[in-house]
């Protein structure tokens, strides 16, 4: 069973971004499993996006009540931090970001297929390079992710004084994670509270960081088709005999064909 088509370039990428169900080409065969793909990502999309919208309006309430600037500040730089992070979710899985993983599909098997050794070469160069950063990127982002939310914060922070009314006595809790509005008493209910801002803070991460390594991702594979042009152009003259031999017509229209090929793959880098 296929769980999302094989893209050398996309390795890491791929199965990141697959964890949060951001991955658009997923259990494309399998529709009882892409509808529980495509539950599993609004959940999570869903959860997320009411802990930003509990944000603003905790953020809002604090600049109409008590404005404290170092408060609003905090409250807004993780909102806005957030709402772009949201909407970088929405990019990777949109139409336009499925045709350009379909293209680096097609264009992967195509160099594969080429039996061009030097062509295959140096994608692979590229497709290595690109692996080892998104590795290298993906693991310190987690490892700073969870020892910060489940490990520093809450084991290694000063605890805060709370008055618990129902015990009559002054406790000490970890401090929440951020400052969002929740639609019970986050004191009387601080677990519930803690654990859902480390949830949604979490998710927001992931998200994050997928996207991030997706964006680089692609811009490091047109990169490595420019190296491709580039080695194409270089050795112009070998590559118009292949054509010469493939088409079986002179060196003047092999001349033209091979440059027209040229001029429509730079094109569409640049698409």
């Amino acid at each position: 069973m296929q769980i999302v088509p094989k893209i050398d370039h996309f390795k890491v990428v791929t199965y990141c971004n697959l964890v949060c169900g951001v991955w658009p080409i997923a259990f494309e065969n399998q529709p009882v499993l892409r509808v529980l793909y495509s539950t599993h990502f609004w959940t999570l999309f869903g959860a997320t996006s009411l802990f930003v919208i509990g944000t603003y309006i905790k953020l809002f309430s604090e600049m109409f009540t008590n404005f404290d600037i170092v408060i609003v500040t905090r409250i807004g730089t993780i909102a806005t931090a957030y709402t772009m992070g949201l909407l970088r979710i929405y990019s990777v899985r949109n139409a336009a970001a499925k045709e350009l993983i379909r293209e680096v599909m097609m264009k992967e098997e195509i160099i594969n297929n080429s039996k061009d050794d030097e062509l295959i070469k140096i994608y692979y160069q590229c497709v290595r390079g690109n692996v080892l950063f998104n590795l290298v990127y993906m693991t310190m982002h987690y490892i700073d992710t969870i020892s910060y939310c489940y490990v520093i914060y809450p084991f290694l922070l000063p605890k805060e004084p709370y008055f618990d009314p129902a015990r009559n006595e002054t406790v000490l809790q970890v401090p929440l994670l951020w400052d969002s509005w929740m639609p019970f008493d986050q004191q009387k209910y601080h677990f519930v509270a803690f654990f859902w801002e480390e949830f949604a803070t979490t998710i927001c991460a992931l998200c994050n960081y997928g996207s991030d390594i997706f964006f680089y991702s692609f811009i490091n594979y047109l990169i490595g088709q420019l190296d491709i042009l580039h080695r194409i152009l270089t050795e112009f003259e070998t590559y118009k005999g292949k054509i010469q031999e493939q088409l079986r017509c002179d060196e003047e229209e092999a001349d033209l064909v091979t440059l027209r090929l040229c001029i429509i793959e730079h094109q569409r880098i640049l698409r």
